[in-house]
């Protein structure tokens, strides 16, 4: 369970009411160490009792002169008629205390009665909206292999696309291998669409510009926006 600040809130509202940690855990259905732990990572929330506090407590429940107890009213009772009330209540969004309030009885009675019968209390699932897509425009690089985007501008998967490469080879320049082609070299593919791809994929070895993969040919088939560009400097 992630323990969210309103969560958190509610927690430390139940141990001012006088709530065990116990009482806390078995409310959130989780741990009692996982409880501390957050206890101990949000001491403004849940302060240390200083000493004081913790010998009146001692006292009080040792029935101590110092602190004697107060007389026990009627325990509440539980019966399958306040049950199946307390289950409408709660399948109508109310939480254990205002279900506490309605009943007549204490928070920690109906947070433990409320864990002991989870077929009538299920835990309410989030409702989480599913974000919408990012919408991803056509790839200026791709635009020459035609690989367009959605008629919607959303992002499209890419698709085999029929093209044959071999179609772009430069008249008088001798391909070379993708493991024969060397530094300085273009490596934009030349093979057909229904050649498989290995050590002997044809490549067009033309020498490049300083920096580039392909030679200005093959840039300027592809890259068809940054040939623009560069035609203008």
């Amino acid at each position: 369970m992630k323990w969210t600040p309103a969560k958190l809130r509610e927690a430390a509202a139940m141990k001012r009411d006088g709530c065990t940690y116990g009482d806390i855990a078995a409310h959130y259905r989780v741990s009692r160490s996982s409880v501390l732990g957050i206890a101990n990572r949000n001491r403004d929330l849940f302060p240390k009792e200083d000493e004081s506090e913790r010998a009146a407590r001692y006292e009080q429940l040792r029935g101590g002169e110092s602190a004697p107890a107060a007389p026990a009213g009627p325990r509440f009772q539980w019966t399958d008629a306040l049950r199946t009330d307390a289950a409408r209540l709660y399948a109508e969004g109310q939480n254990a205390r205002q279900i506490s309030e309605a009943m007549g009885c204490c928070y920690s009675s109906a947070t433990k009665m409320i864990a002991a019968n989870p077929a009538l209390f299920p835990k309410k699932k989030r409702v989480v909206e599913a974000k919408p897509a990012k919408a991803v425009k056509p790839s200026a690089r791709m635009a020459g292999l035609a690989l367009p985007g959605r008629p919607d501008g959303s992002a499209a998967k890419p698709r085999a696309v029929e093209v044959d490469l071999s179609q772009f080879a430069i008249p008088g320049v001798q391909p070379k291998t993708i493991l024969t082609v060397g530094a300085g070299e273009c490596r934009f593919p030349l093979s057909p669409a229904d050649a498989a791809g290995g050590p002997d994929m044809p490549v067009c070895g033309a020498p490049v510009r300083a920096g580039a993969s392909w030679c200005p040919t093959h840039c300027r088939d592809v890259f068809v926006e940054r040939a623009t560009e560069n035609s203008g400097e």
